[in-house]
């Protein structure tokens, strides 16, 4: 009988989507042997860019900044990994989009957490790289580059979050020229509480609205609370809002300016009971940041969150994220894609869920959304498959009509165009020679790495079949590396 009542209940919430269950999942990309994530996405005349991470599953090959051309239905018709370097991770965070110019920010790093640094690269709109620069953090210090706008007079803001061991976190506003180099930084902090970045948006050309989070030190025992600064071209405070609300308050993800010359954000809330209770959070302020209305959505959860935030044609707005997946086995894992549409006067218009299939034990996270010509919205995300042995993540794309709904003419599908029983090691384990067989495919270039990520071969090629001579390896276990992209792992006796 309980049976019958969960398939009832996944019957039902199906319904409420208007969303066929079997449908959910046409829209998930995976290149090559390259697993993806989506983080935004742009129009650029008839196509969809959209900017993320590609990387294979297996270490050492680490994460790369991707660009990947689509049309308005789906169809993948280019994809680029930026190899900056070889042995660095890098998670784009924001971009922004101006004219001919394509701005990305992100973290570094050499293991799975992008914050062992920043990065900002400038493109053009046919992919061409003006220009890519990182800093890396200092000593004992998190780092990465969260938010970023690009400005009319060829100048780009990046907001910044930096931590030190033992030290207060704080967010920098850091301007740069055309040109990449640094104009100007100014940096927000508190002797009485660590500040974390959220989003920066543009009033004018010389206005801009800054999200932060003010979090107490353990020994004050104060709320941390969300906060918006108003400040003018050089970063300097012109005002400041922090969120008034009883409970835990956190950095807003996205902040518009609404016609109504108040603003709109969303980001998350806490309460206690039920427990874990992290809500998704919307709040309207007035023109002196006086709170009008406030939407608390979502199941409350560990992972709770509205990632973007958008303005529709209708006059409407649109908040995109992901949710508890309270049918699931993962409660604390598994999400489920999540929009809410609401007026300016705070009413919900609807809500929609997109669920996994199988056994629902699948995290889905959308990441960004745009509306195109005819009112059809394009979100992008990821998709993890949480009981996969391998390349779990996968970009999702997904188009759904003005209402929420799947678009009937999405022709979005899943690309696997890459199976990695094709690279062929044997034999594994060796103690002498190890034949290296790529099957359907060129061998162009060849490295092996030992398990802490270090190069200790490589090698240019021209040939699907290689024998390699590994006497000279102490015993253990390494990754062979192909192509700069295909990986796998040998033993040595």
């Amino acid at each position: 009988m309980k049976r019958k009542h969960l398939l009832l209940l996944v019957i039902i919430v199906c319904s409420y989507s208007s969303i066929l269950y079997g449908q959910m999942f046409n829209n998930r990309y995976l290149f090559d042997q390259t697993a993806v994530v989506f983080r935004t996405i742009h129009t650029v005349e008839d196509t969809l860019l959209v900017v993320g991470l590609g990387t294979t599953w297996d270490f050492p090959y680490p994460g790369k900044l991707m660009q990947t051309r689509f049309d308005h239905f789906g169809e993948m018709l280019s994809y680029d990994l930026e190899e900056a370097d070889s042995l660095h991770n890098y998670y784009p965070y924001g971009s922004d989009l101006l004219s001919q110019k394509l701005f990305i920010v992100g973290g570094v790093s050499t293991n799975q957490i992008a914050d062992r640094g920043g990065f900002y690269a400038l493109y053009d709109l046919n992919n061409n790289l003006q220009w890519f620069h990182e800093i890396e953090a200092e000593i004992d210090t998190r780092m990465f580059f969260w938010d970023c706008l690009i400005l009319p007079n060829d100048r780009f803001l990046i907001l910044v979050f930096q931590q030190s061991v033992g030290e207060d976190a704080l967010t920098k506003l850091v301007c740069v020229d055309v040109d990449g180099e640094i104009l100007w930084e100014q940096a927000y902090h508190s002797p009485n509480y660590y500040i974390t970045s959220g989003s920066i948006t543009s009033l004018s050309d010389t206005v801009f609205l800054v999200g932060l989070e003010k979090g107490p030190f353990p020994s004050q025992g104060l709320l941390p609370r969300s906060s918006i600064l108003k400040v003018d071209e050089m970063g300097n405070i012109l005002s400041e809002w922090d969120n008034d609300e009883p409970v835990p308050s956190f950095a807003p993800y996205k902040i518009l300016s609404t016609s109504d010359q108040g603003l709109i954000f969303a980001g998350r809330i806490y309460e206690e009971i039920p427990w874990p209770g992290w809500q998704s959070y919307i709040c309207h302020l007035d023109s002196s940041f006086n709170k009008i209305w406030t939407i608390e959505t979502g199941v409350p959860s560990i992972e709770n969150y509205l990632n973007n935030l958008i303005p529709t044609s209708d006059g409407n707005f649109i908040a995109v994220g992901n949710t508890l997946d309270s049918l699931a086995d993962f409660p604390n894992q598994t999400q489920s894609g999540y929009l809410i549409k609401f007026d300016i006067e705070g009413s919900i218009l609807w809500e929609k869920r997109y669920f996994g299939i199988e056994d629902l034990a699948e995290s889905n996270k959308f990441y960004d959304i745009i509306e195109l010509e005819d009112e059809s919205l394009v979100l992008c995300g990821a998709s993890v498959e949480l009981l996969a042995d391998s390349f779990p993540a996968q970009g999702w794309l997904v188009r759904l009509n003005s209402d929420g709904q799947l678009d009937s003419t999405s022709s979005l599908k899943v690309i696997h165009s890459y199976n990695i029983d094709e690279l062929l090691l044997f034999p594994n384990p060796t103690d002498a020679y190890l034949t290296v067989e790529f099957e359907n495919n060129n061998i162009d270039y060849i490295e092996i790495f030992n398990h802490s990520g270090k190069r200790l071969y490589s090698q240019k090629a021209n040939s699907n079949k290689l024998e390699l001579d590994v006497s000279n390896f102490s015993s253990g276990f390494y990754f062979l590396r192909v192509n700069k992209r295909y990986s796998k792992k040998f033993v040595v006796d």
